[in-house]
């Protein structure tokens, strides 16, 4: 977070994260600060009132299939996607890609 602190117009900047580094909480973080992030997140750091499919239903659809779910109590759009293994990517800057 500290470096960040001395960018002018956060909102003009998208920070991208890998699976080691995004949050929930990260995301909610630079949101409140007007910058936009995304990353690709591990399945163990989505909140749970986030609603998505239960990954044996995702299974039995077509390799490519999306859920896209918005948490409204973080402003923040879950994308996964049926692959091998299931990828999700978080966005906090949903309203500059919708």
């Amino acid at each position: 977070m500290k470096l960040t602190e001395n960018f002018i117009n956060p909102s003009s900047y998208n920070l991208y994260f890998d699976n080691l580094f995004t949050s929930v909480d990260l995301l909610k973080s630079f949101g409140e600060q007007s910058f936009r992030a995304t990353g690709t997140l591990r399945k163990k750091r989505i909140n749970r009132e986030c609603p998505l499919k239960e990954p044996m239903s995702m299974r039995k659809k077509e390799t490519g299939t999306p859920d896209f779910p918005f948490d409204e109590n973080s402003d923040i759009f879950l994308v996964r996607w049926n692959e091998n293994n299931h990828c999700y990517h978080k966005f906090q800057h949903f309203k500059t890609i919708l």
